[in-house]
């Protein structure tokens, strides 16, 4: 998989959601050494004809229902998962337990994946890798959200190798009569001191009472219409995420809690736990592998400003 620079497929993915499941077939082209990338939607048949093409530093998304393309420039255009779930499977997980298998007629080496990053989701990912490419032809994930079980499974079919790709393939010229938006994205700044992020951001920065053990490890701000800055903490085996986002959104589905005067909502994402809530125009939120009290005694700690 480390030789691996391009290939060509065809995706279809299916993600199941309680009793809910949708499923979508699209045309693959990556270029994995630059993270070039094209989809052309084959089903379902109201989305077929959509386009999606990532190049180094913009993405294009078309879509022919509406007749609308919208650019998006940013720095990381080519880091998009989809594309990319060969090398990332091949970077960011550790296999935990492998055996043979056969799936859809095809002879595959079945591995069961672990996110090599402490404090990931807690996810099962299971991988089918055909047993001369080692290319995983089935993907499945199962990880749990708000007590229901997610489950996704990507397979690629017509697998072509190292193809030699045009450059062609990666380039987006909008049809003549398409509307088309221009999306910018906001700047984004990382720290690596507390004292640092202070001294650099118009805002308050929160002061949350982690629990002992925990030390601060990095910071982001996103400057834009809206300014959202995210801490994050960690000890030998966890991580915390506090954030503050500067608009009083919808807190969204979740059990009623109180956090201080402030009404908020709790959440479970399998072993994570979130709480959210508002306060003078901003959306504070607390996430991790703490238990719901723990975790509320820390949303509590954090003053509004």
């Amino acid at each position: 998989m480390t030789s691996l620079e391009t290939f060509t497929a065809v995706r279809t993915q299916t993600t199941r959601l309680g009793n809910e499941t949708t499923t979508s077939k699209a045309e693959l082209w990556a270029r994995l050494s630059t993270g070039e990338y094209r989809t052309e939607v084959i089903a379902p048949e109201d989305r077929a004809g959509n386009v999606v093409v990532g190049r180094t530093e913009t993405v294009w998304s078309y879509s022919g229902e509406t007749n609308q393309v919208t650019k998006l420039d940013r720095p990381d255009a080519g880091s998009n998962v989809s594309a990319t779930v060969v090398s990332s499977l091949a970077t960011q997980y550790e296999v935990t337990d492998y055996e043979e298998a056969t799936v859809d007629g095809r002879e595959t080496y079945r591995v069961t994946l672990a996110p090599e990053t402490e404090g990931s989701v807690d996810a099962t990912v299971t991988a089918h890798l055909d047993r001369e490419t080692y290319f995983p032809v089935v993907v499945e994930q199962s990880y749990g959200l708000e007590n229901r079980t997610v489950t996704s499974r990507t397979e690629y079919e017509d697998v072509t190798l190292n193809a030699t790709i045009p450059d062609e393939r990666f380039t987006f010229e909008p049809p003549e009569n398409a509307t088309v938006e221009t999306v910018d994205v906001p700047e984004t700044e990382s720290f690596e001191s507390l004292d640092a992020m202070r001294e650099s951001v118009d805002a308050s920065v929160p002061d949350p009472a982690v629990p002992d053990g925990y030390e601060f490890t990095q910071g982001n701000v996103v400057h834009g219409d809206n300014t959202s800055l995210t801490l994050r903490y960690e000890n030998d085996t966890a991580t915390l995420a506090v954030s503050k986002l500067e608009s009083t959104r919808s807190m969204g589905d979740g059990e009623n809690v109180t956090v201080g005067e402030h009404d908020g909502r709790v959440r479970t994402f399998g072993e994570t736990t979130m709480v959210v809530w508002t306060c003078d125009g901003w959306t504070y939120s607390v996430s991790g592998e703490l238990d719901r009290e723990k975790l509320l005694d820390l949303a509590a700690s954090m003053e509004c400003a």
